[in-house]
């Protein structure tokens, strides 16, 4: 009788435990491979969403530009400069407010006097458009080449410096 037991055992329970343990060891692989699909359709989805806000963000610009040729084209750039808050928010719906510095960093337009919205932004603006305060810039090396400025970092790769808007700004004014 323990013979019978012996091989019912070993011919039976044992290779069914195994079999067992190759069953649970399958079923994690197979929910790692389940995830990791789901992983890979979620960024695919994510990247579809993000090319359509890129897509929408440069369609804006474009039709920005379009709409500031228009109005220096209708008015000097002096004139238009005073009322520019007020003007292009009249003729440019996504505007919240429009704002002009020169670069000695006197803002023309919006004065701080004016509507609330212009209030508040030149109180949280006006000391870095003043060139009065340094702010941390990320550059990419996607948007560095589209402003014609080549540094010495890798694709992908992120640089952060601190500059103010001066140093932004003249190098791209320069003739």
């Amino acid at each position: 009788m323990r013979k019978v037991a012996l091989v019912f055992v070993v011919a039976v329970i044992l290779p069914s435990l195994v079999l067992a343990w190759l069953a649970i060891r399958s079923l994690r692989d197979q929910q790692f491979l389940l995830e990791r699909q789901q992983s890979l359709l979620y960024q695919g989805v994510a990247d579809g969403l993000s090319k359509n806000v890129q897509d929408a963000l440069a369609e804006d610009q474009r039709l920005f530009t379009t709409k500031l040729s228009e109005l220096l084209q209708q008015r000097a750039p002096q004139d238009l400069a005073k009322n520019f808050d007020e003007e292009l928010r009249k003729d440019w719906p996504l505007a919240q407010v429009g704002f002009v510095v020169t670069l000695s960093g006197e803002i023309v337009s919006p004065t701080p006097f004016g509507r609330p919205e212009a209030r508040i932004f030149c109180a949280d603006n006006g000391r870095f458009l003043g060139n009065r305060e340094v702010a941390e810039v990320y550059w990419s090396s996607k948007s560095a080449v589209n402003n014609g400025m080549i540094n010495n970092t890798t694709a992908g790769e992120q640089q952060t410096d601190s500059y103010n808007f001066r140093d932004y700004i003249l190098p791209k004014h320069r003739n």
